[in-house]
């Protein structure tokens, strides 16, 4: 049992609720990406694409199970793209936005995880097997950095902070599965 977090449904929802919204990609994990030669990067699988926030991309992708955990370098690329996601955002509400929707959507990219580990055989995938098929990263490493990235990000916003204290108890369970 799991505890239960307190949140401000109402805040969430104000800050969460799309003003200005934008053509994205909606998927932009690194998966759905390719790097050519000179170094421009072409998207595919576009079947989520629609009016969103751009900032829910940034999320998408730094988010992803896949991605390091290396939470300096993070910093470095949320410092430098920011502005051009912020479609009109203070640089600190753009940050807490990012922050907040991020958190929620590594919450549903570590339920799918579980879900995955859970339902089946109820061991963890291997990554080649995950990144050859094109899965969700159903091993230990990647539900491991998905709940440390979703509790840094948490942290960030008193609209989720109570979300740590589940987050930290899916973090131990983690380990014993």
């Amino acid at each position: 049992n799991e505890p239960k977090p307190d949140l401000d449904i109402k805040k969430l929802y104000q800050l969460l609720r799309i003003k200005q919204p934008r053509f994205v990609k909606w998927d932009s994990r690194p998966g759905n990406a390719i790097v050519k030669e000179d170094e421009t990067v072409v998207w595919f699988d576009w079947e989520h694409a629609g009016a969103r926030n751009r900032l829910d991309d940034m999320a998408w992708l730094l988010g992803d199970e896949y991605v390091p955990n290396y939470p300096i370098m993070e910093k470095r690329l949320i410092e430098k793209h920011l502005p051009s996601f912020a479609d009109g955002k203070s640089i600190e509400e753009a940050r807490t936005y990012l922050m907040v929707y991020g958190t929620f959507h590594m919450l549903v990219r570590l339920g799918l995880i579980m879900m995955y580990k859970t339902r089946d055989d109820k061991k963890w995938w291997d990554i080649d097997y995950c990144i050859e098929k094109d899965k969700i990263g159903i091993t230990l490493e990647c539900a491991e950095r998905t709940c440390s990235r979703a509790t840094r990000w948490a942290n960030h916003s008193e609209l989720t902070q109570p979300l740590i204290p589940l987050l930290e108890a899916i973090q131990l369970k983690i380990k014993d599965l």
